[in-house]
């Protein structure tokens, strides 16, 4: 099997809501491109929808609030948020009040981003592809790459950690999927090189639950996230790990992010 498979299949099958695509995927030592193929299209299907699923009170009923200028791809990935509505697709995240005006710069934005997303796609340009696609549904783009198979791995890594950087609330959100992904890249010389200067034992820090793959070297770094408004937990964790046990050490936030599995 391919090894971008491996980390995927553990942890996003059990979650399938495919029988059949869970079946194909047990046989983790006959290499099979259908087995790839099917894991990916699951992860990808389950991260468009909670794109939007993490988003409460999606837009149900209220189509006609919208002008009839919008276009109808638009109009159906309208979701609400408290008292406004957003256009929520993955060329797309923008606030929406229903004005022609804006409903004529809506579509042009969105077919322009359209285009030009399908141009950096078919010239195998997925460093733009990705970057052209609205924070919430990179992820989604990171599996669509890793399925036309035509990206290094080092280069796959490199850029699925450039990913995680810029996520918000990566942790809060499709957790099993970033996990089997770090298990895919976590032998990749990107993410190990990462953490040779740390020491052969240390203490980390998260804060709120222990739930999650962020940790700190800094433990003022969790005290301020033990504090955020939406965690329920305000602790703040500590515990003792080995080099070997870290997958790799991010500080380009400032925030000496380490990541265990």
């Amino acid at each position: 099997m391919k090894p971008i498979a491996k980390g995927l299949i553990k942890e996003f099958v059990p979650n399938c809501h495919s029988v059949a695509i869970a079946a194909l995927c047990l046989d983790r030592h006959t290499p099979k491109v259908a087995t790839l193929n099917a894991v990916l299209f699951a992860a990808h299907n389950a991260l468009l929808a909670s794109a939007k699923d993490t988003i409460p009170n999606r837009l149900n009923g209220l189509g006609s609030a919208t002008s009839k200028m919008l276009n109808q791809y638009l109009q159906d990935n309208i979701i609400i948020r408290g008292s406004f509505r957003f256009v929520h697709c993955p060329e797309v995240v923008d606030l929406y009040c229903g004005s022609d005006i804006e409903d004529e710069m809506l579509n042009k934005k969105y077919e322009f981003m359209k285009r030009d997303r399908e141009a950096k796609l078919a010239a195998g340009d997925f460093d733009g592809y990705i970057w052209r696609t609205e924070r919430p549904y990179r992820l989604s783009a990171f599996l669509e790459v890793v399925g036309a198979d035509k990206c290094k791995y080092s280069a796959l890594a490199k850029l699925f950690l450039e990913i995680w950087i810029d996520s918000e609330l990566p942790n809060a959100h499709n957790l099993k999927v970033w996990r089997g992904l770090f298990d895919t890249f976590r032998n990749s010389p990107v993410l190990t090189s990462t953490k040779k200067h740390l020491p052969d034992r240390f203490k980390v820090y998260r804060g709120g639950s222990a739930k999650g793959m962020s940790w700190t070297l800094d433990e003022a770094v969790a005290r301020k996230f033990a504090n955020m408004p939406y965690r329920k937990t305000k602790e703040v964790q500590c515990r003792e790990v080995s080099r070997d046990e870290v997958v790799c050490y991010l500080d380009s936030r400032g925030e000496k992010e380490i990541i265990l599995l």
